[in-house]
This record gives structure tokens, C-alpha cells and sequence, in this order.
């Protein structure tokens, strides 16, 4: 069996100013599977790990949470999701605050 690994780089733009509590939430969430990592930083939330563990969470997680992220922005959020077929690059060290990344 074949397995591609993949950069996926996500960008939440709230149209709302209350939307801060609910980033996070999904941030946490994401962070609580072993089979991928997450790395945050002011920008943007970088994902890594094999696509389809990646596309699978991403999209479970984002179903869940959407419910609660539009009810707080009134539905007014612009998001991106790029991907990348690539491993992880040794261009943060690990970083579990929400702030920005530790550049080694």
C-alpha cells in the first residue's frame, strides 16, 4: 500500500471579531490525534502526516465545529486549505502554545 505524506497549510479569516475561542477549539482538537502533527503559528495552522489521515480529520473536525463557528460569526468566515505532497521541513521546532512558532 502506497501512502503520500502531505503538508496541508490552513487559514481561517473571521468576517467577526468573536471568533478567537472557536479557532482555538478546532486547533486543540487537531492536536489531540497522534497519527498527524500540528503546528500553529499568528498566520495559520500547518497539518502533517499521511493525505488521507489529514483529509479525513481536517474534514471530520470542520464538520463538527462548523456548527459552533457559525453560530458565533454569523456564518462569516473565509477560509483557505492549501496542500502539499511533502514531509515535514525542520522549520519550527515543535510548538504546543497557540502563539507563534519557536524558528530554529
Amino acid at each position: 500500500m502506497y501512502y503520500m505524506n502531505c503538508s496541508l497549510e490552513i487559514s481561517m479569516y473571521p468576517l467577526e471579531k468573536k471568533y478567537k475561542h472557536q479557532i482555538i477549539h478546532f486547533i486543540k482538537k487537531l492536536r489531540n490525534y497522534k497519527n498527524i502533527e500540528v503546528i500553529s503559528n499568528g498566520m495559520s495552522t500547518q497539518v502533517f502526516g499521511d493525505y488521507d489521515n489529514v483529509t479525513t480529520i481536517v474534514n471530520k473536525e470542520k464538520k463538527f465545529g462548523r456548527n459552533e463557528m457559525v453560530e458565533i460569526t454569523d456564518g462569516k468566515i473565509l477560509s483557505t486549505m492549501k496542500y502539499k505532497k511533502a514531509k515535514k521541513h525542520k522549520i519550527h521546532k515543535k510548538n504546543n502554545s497557540l502563539g507563534f512558532p519557536n524558528v530554529s
